[in-house]
């Protein structure tokens, strides 16, 4: 048998690794507004956190930065000619978690499965897979459906992969609500997923640091020039701006449109723009017999159509644009955006001003010709200028005699109230990771359906209509996309009569950075560190 020396072998690995690492290797100090609220890929209920995920865990279909789906941990996937509602996925070989294990077929399976029960954040997506089973030989998998879903492998791509054993060990095996935020449970802190990255430490909520992951199955394909990322949440945003201008902060993700042009005019720092597959709206609290916040006592003002109507007519979004968004905004006249399956650009229009006259007769209609009051909740460090835009919303209302009085909170005390109902006036925002109208439709409009369905799941407005109801129930039964297309136009033609949510306008983000990265804006504002290139230090 041969024999070698081990000093020669322990050198050889060593070359071995200068020889793997990447050329541009480098850190990276990236700073966001807030942190993530949990680790557990089942339980991430914001984009911070997904996207920190999106790091260390992977999806079987991943979307590009560019909006293609492309394979993730599965190679390929298909719709069975003979069962349309039957989806099979062949996994990818040769794939390790961070602690070294294999993934296999068993993994994605309980992953599936633990991500589609009614405690995970994910099964509002997952709401129409039936089943998960193996197929063929030990890497392929069939994906069941209730109904034909010509739609479904779009909602895999933030449907991570977790190791079974790992999450066994740990006690983890179930994605619970209830055990959310960081250090509820072992997977809030811990990950263990097959990523580029891997945590190297975590203090939630002041920093989290990763690195490469030396057994990555993707290092061919993906340039992975940054080694190390330094995670840190900066709530202020002037903060957060001089951080990167003294050096000490290499990538800011969420900057303020007020200070675009000034980074713009710097010559160390490069400033990338680019829409968001989100679309910010007002939303109203239809459902309840009266408004808690109102001085209208007996009734509920936005049960009825034509209030929501008249709040619509009295803003003046192109205003909004010019003067509070510095022109990072479009416009919306839809709830739909124009990458999503399903838009009805025929209605995406809106008053090119503000109508006070119509919308004062339609209150008038409704029986509120002396206005009323009521509160309008907004978050303040979760969308860009969200509290001077609620403000300047409740200006807009006050001329029509609707007193909005601005509650801005922080986004982790805002949300919590809003799904519970609290909120009568509140400004939201949504981003659709499948980009097809039925995300927004079925979980947004929808009847509120108590299960794990996932029907109404974020319906906060309390909005019911048989009616639409039926429409959107239909939608299973259409596999030919021409006719789902018309169908979804006509949904979004009801929803826009009855002004069940008020659009207002899609993102446009901007990021800044040290001229060393060049880091674009992606749709899904999700950055995949893995496919950034550097231009070295210096530079």
């Amino acid at each position: 048998m041969l024999s070698l020396n081990r000093h020669f072998v322990s050198g050889l690995a060593f070359i071995l690794v200068l020889a793997l690492s990447p050329v541009g290797a480098e850190t990276l100090k990236w700073a966001r507004s807030s942190d993530a609220t949990t680790l557990d890929p089942h339980l991430a209920d914001n984009a911070v956190g997904i996207n920190l995920l999106h790091q260390l865990y992977e999806p079987l279909i991943l979307r590009h930065p560019d909006g293609r789906l492309i394979p993730a941990l599965a190679t390929a996937w298909r719709q069975d000619s003979t069962d349309a509602r039957n989806w099979e996925f062949d996994l990818r070989a040769d794939v390790t978690f961070h602690n070294g294990e294999k993934l296999t077929r068993a993994d994605v399976i309980f992953s599936l499965e633990r991500a589609r029960t009614s405690s995970s954040y994910l099964n509002s997506i997952l709401s129409r897979m039936r089943s998960v089973k193996p197929a063929g030989n030990d890497k392929t998998i069939v994906i069941q459906t209730t109904n034909p879903d010509p739609v479904f492998p779009n909602k895999l791509a933030d449907v991570f992969i977790m190791n079974a054993s790992w999450a066994a060990a740990h006690h983890i095996e179930h994605a619970d609500k209830k055990l959310m935020g960081n250090g509820s449970n072992y997977a809030a802190i811990n990950e263990n997923g097959t990523g580029p990255y891997r945590i190297l430490s975590r203090e939630p909520d002041q920093k989290t640091v990763l690195t490469s992951y030396p057994g990555y199955w993707g290092a061919s394909s993906a340039p992975q020039d940054i080694d190390r990322i330094e995670f840190l949440p900066i709530k202020n945003a002037a903060t957060r701006v001089a951080a990167l201008l003294s050096g000490e902060i290499d990538f800011v993700q969420d900057v303020s449109s007020q200070d675009v042009e000034r980074l713009q005019r710097n010559a160390n720092i490069r400033v990338n723009s680019g829409v968001e597959n989100r679309i910010v709206f007002l939303g109203f609290n239809t459902g309840a017999k009266f408004l808690k916040s109102s001085n209208i006592k007996d009734r509920n003002p936005f049960s009825d159509y034509r209030v929501r109507q008249a709040v619509g007519l009295a803003l003046d979004r192109d205003l909004i644009k010019k003067t509070l968004m510095r022109g990072l905004s479009r416009p919306a006249g839809i709830l739909a955006l124009p990458q999503w399956f399903g838009y009805a650009p025929a209605l995406d229009v809106y008053p090119r001003q503000a109508n006070l006259n119509a919308a004062r007769a339609l209150l008038k209609s409704a029986g509120y010709e002396q206005g009323f009051k009521v509160t309008l909740d907004c978050p303040n460090d979760r969308l860009l200028n969200d509290e001077a835009l609620c403000n300047s919303l409740a200006n807009a209302l006050s001329r029509i005699g609707i007193k909005a009085v601005p509650r801005a909170r922080p986004f982790a005390i805002y949300f919590p109230a809003l799904n519970a109902g609290e909120s009568d006036l509140y400004l939201a925002s949504n981003g659709n990771p499948i980009y097809d109208s039925t995300f927004f439709l079925e979980r947004l409009v929808h009847t509120k359906v108590v299960g794990a369905t996932g029907l109404g799941a974020v319906n906060t407005a309390g909005f019911s209509d048989p009616s639409i109801d039926q429409k959107i129930a239909g939608l299973a039964t259409l596999n030919r996309l021409e006719l789902r297309a018309a169908a979804l136009r006509s949904i979004w033609k009801s929803v826009d009569e009855l002004a069940v949510y008020i659009p207002l306008h899609q993102q446009i983000l901007s990021y800044a950075m040290n001229r060393r990265f060049d880091i674009k804006v992606a749709p899904t504002a999700f950055t995949l560190f893995k496919f950034e290139k550097t231009q070295g230090k210096g530079h």
